[in-house]
């Protein structure tokens, strides 16, 4: 059954002070709505929360973290003008409309490009940056001054820190993947879990001047300049959607370094992290140039400098650090917490707070969201089915618990309890493009390729008669259509590929129309960022099942670069490598890259035995 987006499990935070009921509206002066029957709706109404005359930092910053978690269920570009909106709004504070931006540059289409590089820098995103990793965290974590920083030499880019048989040197990223996306973390770094990462980026400074330093990371994080501490978080957070740490340095004409230490622990995070440099007014500064390579910047660990800085609170760290209390307060705060990925995954704070919210007199519209964004499934249930009992609950708002309980239904495996919920709250007849698509869910769910087909043929006729259909219906159309109607499900692709989503699930659709076509698709989705190295291989392999070995290879060789300790790729490589034509190299290439998908994963035979048996073969040649 296909996982629920994240948004789906958000939406749903009470308002509350004192007894566990629903409260009316006669009882509470809170004109300002947090859900409605369609993602659409929200996202106007989290607009409006954001644009409010009187609506705080916290509040604003819980209204954008709402938009983004609504994106992929609403109509295609919406969110993206939400986010227009907020940023072009003067009336808010310059920080909140930087975060308002660098969220939009996050969902443009045009990520990879030459243009969309630009805006980026516009908004002080460092493009250029060079990463070192993983790192053990064996308990120092943050604390722990390894690598470079033990011997104050990140100026030597050739410098080794292997451990056990994972290769640690410096690498280079590709301009495409230090985007405002932030870089993916599970492109470069294996094993990234409880280890630490630097991503650092030797910043050349033509006249003195102040510089803006910002930081946005997911796991935890420490701030360096010219080799101080200027900031840190140790909370480990799930996942990078506001810069978390900041500040003001003195800068002098020449050569700094700008680094970032990330630690990730046992639980997943988003994996990934954003540096920005920026003048006073928030944009790239006049005369400063970044570049990965860090060659010439002094060894700090033997001159000890002192850095000129003034640690600034980003918007994040006000909005939580404020008194969670009074109005909304308490509602924004979990939502910056779930949505705006902010919660420490080690104790989570937000489940409490939630169920603090809706223990108190709340309204049906703020337990709906208390509902939508907790973690904890079984106070999902429960709330929801308060807010649909309410007599007094707006039709919006109980239409929202209605879907949420339906998709509850669909997570814990009740099909038929979904089919039955559906059809009770007419969902199965809405005309909305998240009606349909939870339809096709519960249809789907049912098992049989009937229902399958009525599915599928539902989110075709909604995404033949909506330009803008939501990217969460296309995605599930084209994998219903992957068995159904092939064509139809590279149709889906291509369109989704419009909206800059170049995914490995593309260019195995691609497949069936031949090997030119994956192959220039790999090649963007390589070239234009991915995700992880999983994706990579899923790419690569692709074009492997084409017959074009040298391609193949050539995908291999880069991936072993950016991800030079996954024993999988190195042994795609080997295998590549014996498909393309025989040279005088080729069989050492090949037992080359064996022995280090041996090394890295040894408990793999296969690697053991293809690599004996080319050994033996390679004795019988020579005795012959």
């Amino acid at each position: 059954m296909p996982r629920l987006p994240l948004a789906l499990c958000a939406l749903a935070l009470p308002f509350v002070v004192a007894a566990p009921r629903v409260a009316g509206s006669a009882e509470e002066k809170l004109p300002q709505r947090w859900t409605d029957e369609t993602p659409d709706a929200m996202l106007e109404d989290a607009t409006a929360r954001a644009l409010a005359p009187t609506s705080s930092v916290r509040a604003q910053l819980a209204a954008l973290a709402t938009v983004a978690a609504l994106e992929d269920r609403a109509e295609y570009g919406h969110a993206l003008r939400a986010f227009e909106r907020v940023a072009s709004a003067t009336a808010l504070s310059a920080e909140v409309r930087a975060e308002a931006a660098l969220l939009a540059r996050m969902r443009a289409a045009n990520h990879g490009t030459e243009a969309g590089s630009r805006a980026d820098q516009k908004l002080g995103v460092v493009e250029s940056l060079a990463i070192l990793g993983p790192f053990r965290d064996t308990g120092g974590g943050l604390d722990t001054h390894d690598g470079p920083e033990e011997r104050g030499a990140f100026a030597d880019m050739n410098a080794r820190y292997a451990w056990g048989a994972y290769d640690v040197t410096w690498r280079t990223i590709p301009r495409a993947f230090a985007s405002a996306q932030g870089t993916p973390l599970d492109v470069f770094v294996f094993p990234r879990k409880e280890s630490c990462t630097w991503v650092a980026t030797r910043l050349v400074v033509s006249a003195r001047q102040r510089l803006g330093l910002w930081l946005g990371a997911s796991g935890q994080v420490r701030l360096v300049f010219d080799g101080a501490d200027i900031a840190r978080d140790d909370t480990v957070n799930e996942a990078l959607r506001f810069d978390r740490l900041a500040a003001k340095v003195d800068a002098s004409a020449g050569t700094h370094l700008f680094a970032a230490k990330v630690c990730s622990g046992a639980l997943d995070d988003e994996g990934r992290v954003r540096l920005r440099v920026t003048d006073e007014h928030g944009a790239w500064p006049q005369g400063v140039e970044a570049s990965a390579d860090l060659t010439g910047l002094p060894p700090y660990k033997s001159r000890a400098p002192k850095v000129d800085f003034a640690r600034v609170a980003t918007p994040l760290a006000r909005a939580l650090a404020q008194a969670a209390t009074g109005g909304d307060g308490p509602l924004e705060v979990a939502v910056l917490r779930t949505l705006g990925g902010a919660d420490d995954l080690r104790s989570p704070r937000a489940p409490g707070m939630l169920a603090a919210l809706a223990d108190g007199t709340v309204s049906s519209d703020r337990l709906a969201m208390a509902a939508w964004v907790t973690t904890n499934g079984p106070s999902r249930s429960t709330w929801l089915n308060r807010v649909r009992s309410d007599k007094a609950a707006e039709t919006g708002v109980r239409a929202f618990a209605e879907r949420r309980l339906v998709e509850k239904h669909l997570e814990a495996g009740l099909t038929d309890w979904a089919m039955a919920a559906a059809r009770g709250a007419r969902i199965d007849v809405a005309k909305d493009a998240e009606a349909a698509l939870i339809a096709a869910h519960v249809e789907a769910a049912m098992g049989t390729a009937a229902l399958e087909l009525q599915a599928m043929r539902r989110l075709a006729s909604v995404a033949g008669e909506m330009p803008g259909a939501p990217d969460a219906l296309l995605e599930f159309l084209a994998e219903l259509a992957a068995s159904h109607d092939p064509t139809l499900g590279t149709a889906t692709r291509e369109r989704l590929a419009e909206r800059g989503q170049v995914s490995a699930a593309r260019i195995i659709a691609l497949q069936t129309r031949g090997r030119a076509a994956v192959i220039a698709a790999a090649k963007q989705a390589m070239s234009s960022g991915i995700d992880s190295d999983d994706e990579g291989l899923a790419i690569v392999q692709a074009v492997a099942r084409t017959g074009d070995h040298d391609e193949a290879r050539g995908l291999y060789e880069l991936l072993s670069r950016w991800a030079p300790n996954r024993a999988s790729v190195w042994a795609g490589l080997a295998h590549e490598t014996g498909g393309t034509q025989p040279d005088a190299m080729r069989e050492e290439t090949i037992a080359a890259a064996l022995r280090r998908a041996r090394e890295l994963d040894p408990a793999e035979a296969r690697y053991r035995a293809e690599l004996a048996l080319r050994t033996r073969a390679a004795a019988a040649d020579e005795r012959a």
